[in-house]
């Protein structure tokens, strides 16, 4: 069986009009991979035709399944999404909100178990908010509130990890404690497919990579690969210029 993210040849989009065009690529297990592209290149409708929030045609597999053949609950049991930002309003706690990840494991309105227990403090832990168990997930800061919904996602105990920008709202050490999370998780066999803007960030922390262009898989594979000089000025239109450090100048545009 295959482990992590296989799609071959997926077209997806709203309204009649595809956003993503034949679209085939890998996300093993035990990787990091990073899905990478300008502005509405379809990063989002990749994760959400993943998710099955999104009519795709094409075939999806996730672990050697397909996703057509999975239920709702089966989903949610395997595959755990952390969002970019939440539209929860109520007024919960930061327990209960995490919580909400053993929810496809005994449904809503049933009694908490020793393991939902469990699961729910190891994934506080993990994702560093146990401190925070108490206060209101109303009053918390952005960076918080995401490392909360990391927390909610770890719960589900899910072997595949989408995430949408999580660290776009963290300052420099939250930053490098998701990195941290994440690289243990791939290390115990999980994959973690995320959308990272930074390019910088995608090179220190991923094993691989995925870029995409209008919709297109323009690059995959290493990430050292698809984020060559050549491969970003295309999709980019900027100049890749590798050193000590790396740093990017506006492409000049040729005649």
């Amino acid at each position: 069986m295959t482990s992590g993210i296989s799609i071959q040849n997926v077209s997806a989009g709203y309204r009649d009009k595809d956003v993503l065009h034949g679209v085939s690529l890998d996300a093993p297990a035990g990787t990091i991979t990073a899905l990478l592209g300008p502005n509405g290149s379809g990063k989002s409708t990749l994760l959400k035709s993943i998710l099955g929030l999104t009519k795709a045609s094409g075939s999806i597999r996730v672990n050697g399944r397909d996703l057509a053949e999975m239920s709702p609950v089966e989903r949610a049991q395997q595959i755990a999404y952390v969002p970019q930002r939440t539209q929860l309003m109520a007024r919960l706690s930061v327990e209960e909100v995490v919580e909400m990840g053993r929810f496809a494991h005994r449904g809503p309105l049933a009694l908490r178990t020793d393991a939902d227990r469990e699961a729910v403090a190891q994934a506080m832990e993990s994702a560093g908010v146990s401190a925070l168990s108490n206060r209101s997930f109303l009053e918390l800061s952005g960076g918080e509130r995401q490392r909360v919904l990391l927390a909610r996602a770890l719960a589900t105990g899910a072997k595949t990890l989408l995430l949408d920008e999580p660290t776009s709202a963290l300052d420099v050490r939250q930053v490098l404690s998701i990195h941290h999370v994440l690289r243990g998780l791939a290390e115990q066999g999980c994959c973690i497919l995320v959308v990272l803007h930074g390019l910088l960030e995608a090179r220190q922390y991923a094993e691989r990579a995925i870029l995409l262009q209008e919709g297109r898989v323009h690059e995959f594979g290493p990430v050292e690969y698809v984020l060559r000089p050549e491969a970003v000025q295309e999709v980019y239109g900027v100049q890749m210029k590798e050193g000590p450090s790396f740093h990017f100048s506006i492409a000049e545009k040729t005649s």
